[in-house]
């Protein structure tokens, strides 16, 4: 089945939200969760265990789950609170005001991934490379319902293509990082 990286997302009582990322183990080609956002901002992305898609095509992921359990399922990010301390401010000795000097921490606000050890979070802006260069932006996976096993990766946008889809077989990826899946191939066998 293909499972496109920005499809809709329906449980078996109507619409979630949309597929934001899958997540494969790092040390062979199996996704094992979909990252999927609900329709509200205020709700936090889901990861979703692989054995609950019951179909997918080129626009929908289907699940086999109601949007109630969906809400029971692990988030799929967390915000993380970073404290830096602030910079000692240079202080005029003829201000007398307690006021002039507070030291209060600089927060920023990160996102925290929150997928299984040994697995890496592909998304459609994971670049796809071949030795000696780029090829394109990861569109679609390939992926065997019964297993998770990724039998093939949809480039849109080829840049070797003039801009059209291409599909490559499993056995021509080498390994999935995350950001980049690198292919075993030399970009010069693509274009030929």
């Amino acid at each position: 089945m293909e499972i496109p990286l920005s499809a809709d997302v329906y449980c078996t009582d109507g619409a979630y939200g949309k597929l934001v990322a899958l997540v494969s183990r790092d040390d062979e080609p199996r996704i094992t969760h979909l990252v999927v956002a609900g329709q509200s901002d205020a709700e936090p992305r889901r990861l979703v265990p692989f054995e609950h898609v019951a179909a997918a095509d080129t626009s929908k992921v289907q699940l086999d789950v109601t949007r109630d359990h969906m809400v029971t399922m692990n988030p799929a990010s967390q915000m993380t609170d970073i404290y830096e301390k602030m910079p000692e401010p240079v202080l005029d000795p003829t201000m007398l005001r307690s006021w002039e000097h507070v030291d209060h921490p600089q927060i920023q606000h990160a996102e925290e991934d929150l997928i299984p050890p040994g697995t890496v979070m592909i998304d459609e802006k994971t670049d796809v490379s071949a030795r000696g260069g780029a090829v394109g932006k990861l569109s679609a996976l390939l992926v065997q319902q019964a297993t998770g096993q990724i039998e093939g990766v949809v480039v849109h946008e080829s840049l070797l293509h003039g801009g059209k889809s291409v599909t490559f077989p499993a056995n021509a990826i080498d390994r999935m990082n995350g950001p980049t899946v690198l292919l075993t191939m030399h970009k010069d066998e693509i274009t030929a």
